[in-house]
């Protein structure tokens, strides 16, 4: 909570992910309905590409097809896109394909299977998109205030940084400045730590 607290006083910096896991929620949620485009699996375009994509080393944010419609300034957010239930596309897909087109957005139309987390991590490199570690060894949740690194595979990792930053672990509150975090942590390890790149405090230190 003290993070947090600390957290909302700052001003956001402007740096995000720049991948998103797209979810068309009219196409899954009418998947089985009669006379409507089948989905199929769609628990596994939905669940465990989730998981694939939490392992993949590269931040990434969901969002609903229903965010673009309602606004269109999104499309400038991402340099990639993993769509869910596109499959079948419908008149509102094509819409949605055709402007993440024109805004030069990379898409991967989602199979009816999960697509691998090395597949994803390649995926958004292809797209100039920030990655931030090898694909299988760590899930990293980031914006350009907190970073949240959970370990899957023990041993010495590197996480990189979208920008330079002072970083402050919030374990032991101690900090770096740097732009490339080596860290060396065992399977099911959850580290958190506060990004600055104009030095915020730690309210743990």
């Amino acid at each position: 909570m003290a993070v947090r607290r600390e957290l909302m006083r700052t001003p956001p910096d402007p740096w995000h992910p720049e991948v998103a896991f797209v979810l068309d929620e009219l196409a899954l949620g009418t998947y089985n309905a009669p006379r409507m485009p089948k989905v199929e699996a769609p628990a596994r375009m939905t669940t465990l590409q989730w998981i694939r994509n939490a392992e993949a080393g590269v931040p990434c944010e969901s969002r609903l097809a229903a965010d673009f419609e309602e606004r269109p300034e999104l499309l400038k957010r991402y340099k990639a896109v993993l769509l869910a239930g596109f499959v079948q596309p419908s008149a509102r897909q094509r819409r949605l394909l055709a402007a993440f087109a024109g805004a030069g957005v990379k898409v991967l139309v989602l199979p009816g299977k999960d697509v691998p987390a090395a597949d994803v991590n390649a995926f958004a490199r292809s797209a100039g998109a920030f990655v931030a570690a090898r694909p299988g060894v760590l899930q990293i949740d980031m914006n350009g205030d907190f970073l949240s690194v959970h370990c899957l595979v023990p041993g010495t990792h590197e996480v990189k940084l979208p920008f330079r930053a002072r970083v402050v672990n919030l374990k032991d509150g101690s900090s770096v400045q740097t732009d490339v975090l080596t860290l060396t942590l065992t399977a099911g390890e959850t580290c958190w730590f506060l990004l600055s790149r104009t030095g915020l405090a730690s309210p743990c230190a």
